[in-house]
């Protein structure tokens, strides 16, 4: 039987078992079946962040599907990201992921072994568009600032308490709205105390900068996602419903 996503909001391990997350790339290059595996564990990652962080967690199950659908792409970037940054060198070619494989700036992820099927083609094209990318505009900003902890932990919460996702009370809406400001105070606040004015405004702006680059990425993905979709590629129905769900 399918998981619906409110069944994934009450029981997120229904989507996938919450296997050790492990970036460390000593199971090897992945390929696209490694790809939404990852995806699932990382989504469930999100469905457990989502039901302990308040106000999210005292949401209702369907106000908690919207924010999850507007911020999952986003999300799963983020941690990757921060995981792929601490633990590889300063060559930025690398990607790791969850499952301890990871995907190589020069290495094509396949879909389908010696494949000639010209849409295909052009998917793992646009695959490799968007990967390379990724770790221009996402991992090498986020190594050069050398991203911290504490700041993983801010942004995270920036990313999901997001009072733009559609489908919210107003009610709810006030409360991310209040919650994400404290945070980005919060973050403010913590710079301040370690660096010059100056030097913590900078700063500041520099990691806004970073969740504008994960939106942007966010969105490549989606639209590597649907046309992963229009080639009747087997999505799962989370994963569809996440990505692709109009009512969310």
């Amino acid at each position: 039987t399918s998981v619906t996503l409110i069944d994934a909001v009450l029981r997120p391990s229904l989507i996938v078992s919450r296997s050790p997350l492990i970036f460390d790339g000593s199971l090897g290059l992945g390929s696209c079946k490694e790809y939404f595996a990852n995806l699932k564990r990382l989504i469930v990652l999100l469905f457990d962040y989502a039901n302990t962080l308040k106000p999210i967690a005292d949401l209702t199950p369907n106000e908690k599907i919207s924010i999850i659908h507007n911020c999952v792409s986003q999300f799963a970037l983020l941690v990757v990201a921060y995981h792929t940054v601490r633990n590889t060198e300063m060559v930025n070619n690398t990607i790791l992921l969850p499952s301890g494989h990871y995907f190589h700036r020069e290495k094509p992820i396949i879909i389908i072994e010696e494949c000639e099927d010209k849409q295909l083609l052009l998917l793992e094209s646009r695959i490799e568009i968007v990967k390379k990318n990724i770790l221009d505009v996402v991992l090498s900003p986020m190594r050069r600032l050398g991203f911290t902890e504490i700041e993983m932990v801010a942004l995270k919460a920036i990313i999901a308490l997001d009072p733009s996702a559609a489908n919210l009370t107003p009610h709810s809406a006030s409360l991310l709205a209040v919650a994400r400001g404290s945070v980005q105070n919060a973050l403010y606040a913590h710079l301040s105390s370690r660096l010059s004015p100056a030097e913590a405004t900078s700063r500041f702006g520099n990691l806004l900068l970073l969740i504008a680059g994960l939106s942007k990425m966010g969105a490549a993905l989606c639209g590597m996602m649907q046309l992963s979709r229009d080639l009747s590629m087997n999505v799962d129905p989370v994963v569809d419903g996440l990505f692709f769900n109009d009512s969310c």
